[in-house]
């Protein structure tokens, strides 16, 4: 008789599962394709973005910013910072934001990094993270020479982690 209920118990913890699986991609479906505050809400498994200066800097060429959804409610985010010479400073800073709500929310704060006497920086950074939610990452990136300072700023489409 143990053997029966165990079996029941089972398959009712199965079915339950299954559901949880299925209510999180209906979420998921709900909102896809919608822009929410310059980013659209997408199922990829990654998104990446690269903003210029509108004027064309100095110092400052580029600056790119990526996350990418490793499985297992693991992100990878990844910002770097290129100048078209050697600069003093090269910074770049990245942030994750959640969409709850309808709204972006400062999730997790990943930092700055900077390389001295460099044309270029990268940060990558792996953490785990909530899933049922979209996530993106916001960038900004600066380039000092002396007492000149350029930047620029930018983020990435959302991406969705069950």
């Amino acid at each position: 008789m143990k053997k029966k209920q165990r079996k029941v118990l089972f398959s009712v913890l199965l079915m339950f599962c299954l559901l949880l699986n299925c209510m999180n991609a209906i979420a998921a479906d709900e909102h896809l394709g919608e822009t929410v505050d310059g980013s659209v809400l997408t199922d990829e498994r990654e998104a990446e973005m690269t903003v210029y200066s509108r004027l064309r800097g100095v110092f400052l060429s580029n600056g790119k910013c990526k996350i990418q959804n490793q499985g297992n409610h693991m992100i990878t985010v990844t910002g770097s910072t290129d100048c078209y010479v050697v600069c003093d400073k090269v910074k770049v800073t990245l942030v994750v934001e959640r969409l709850v709500n309808g709204n972006w929310q400062s999730y997790k704060v990943i930092g700055t990094k900077t390389a001295y006497n460099n044309h270029t920086v990268t940060k990558t950074k792996t953490l785990t993270v909530a899933g049922g939610y979209y996530y993106r990452v916001i960038s900004a990136h600066v380039a000092i020479e002396g007492d000149k300072v350029e930047s620029l700023g930018g983020f990435t489409n959302g991406i969705w982690v069950k």
